[in-house]
């Protein structure tokens, strides 16, 4: 029987397969990487991951499409 999930049990970031994310204002890499406990990435994994598209850890942009690695 598959269990009954509240709305608060909704995840916050969402994966899609490739896995990426879209930022969303308000994130920055800590917090995703956090977020994403449930697949062992740090957020030094994803700005090495996506060192092409992030210049600095620190500025991460709503919008922008950053991989997870695997």
């Amino acid at each position: 029987e598959a269990p009954i999930l509240s709305k608060a049990t909704k995840p916050i970031v969402q994966v899609s397969k490739p896995r990426f994310i879209i930022v969303k204002s308000g994130d920055w890499l800590m917090k995703i990487a956090r977020q994403l406990s449930e697949y062992s990435v740090t957020w030094s994994d994803i700005f090495m991951e996506n060192s092409e598209i992030i210049r600095n850890p620190n500025r991460i942009y709503p919008g922008q499409k950053l991989f997870i690695p695997e």
